[in-house]
């Protein structure tokens, strides 16, 4: 059985050790404390009170939780064919939820791959515009580099906590997963979008990048294919427009 704590740290006491500071903020004894876990970490600015962070602290070993089984897609079904328009979060999510459920999608780009993009919004400071790749079109979305402050208005708690997850699995730093305002940093961001896209790959997940989508076709009221800007179109069954 855990205890939770909030506990005020300030900054001058930051690196002293978590068992000290609780231990003299509830008049324990260090040893008592065995297992220690942060939950929640934000910083504490409010005018006429010190600086430092107010953290969340849990006391006693992680409760034992039984993950839910993915999402399988039926079998003996055909798998339909789905095009996710944009690679940014939540295209991105899309297809990843859908190809660990078995379900991979042909994912259409406008922009181009992380690091090409890093070379054209280069050229934008010199005062050239790639229209397709800068920061608001390419791989990633417009958040890749904007430093990847990590805002959400959803109240799912789970979700978030599942995308937070998935972040550190690619490569994000863990103490995402704690704070209370979390980034991942434009420094960063990139790896953790190349590892994302190579473990989508390698489900079968099929990324056309320098391609834009102009529209759908539609039959009898169902999606048939989406439209691309060059005339051509590819074949669909379903459409996420992300």
């Amino acid at each position: 059985m855990s205890e939770t704590f909030d506990l005020f740290v300030p900054l001058a006491e930051t690196e002293t050790p978590l068992a000290t500071l609780l231990a003299r903020a509830l008049g324990r004894s260090p040893a008592a404390f065995s297992e220690l876990r942060v939950l929640r970490r934000s910083l504490d600015a409010r005018k006429g009170r010190p600086l430092g962070h107010i953290l969340r602290v849990a006391i006693g070993p992680a409760p034992v939780v039984a993950a839910p089984p993915p999402p399988v897609f039926p079998a003996g079904r055909p798998k339909p064919r789905i095009v996710i328009i944009g690679s940014g979060p939540a295209g991105a999510w899309a297809a990843l939820r859908l190809a660990e459920a078995g379900l991979p999608s042909t994912v259409l780009e406008r922009g181009k791959p992380v690091q090409p993009r890093r070379r054209d919004l280069a050229e934008l400071q010199r005062g050239r515009l790639a229209p397709s790749s800068n920061y608001c079109f390419g791989e990633g979305g417009a958040g890749t580099y904007s430093d990847g402050k990590l805002y959400t208005r959803s109240k799912d708690r789970e979700g978030v906590a599942r995308v937070l997850q998935d972040l550190v699995r690619f490569g994000a730093p863990a103490e995402i997963e704690v704070e209370s305002r979390p980034h991942v940093g434009s420094n960063r961001l990139p790896k953790v979008l190349t590892a994302l896209r190579a473990h989508l790959e390698s489900l079968g997940v099929i990324y056309r990048f320098e391609t834009e989508a102009a529209g759908v076709r539609l039959e009898r009221g169902r999606v048939e294919a989406v439209k691309l800007a060059d005339g051509d179109e590819l074949a669909a069954d379903a459409v996420i427009l992300a």
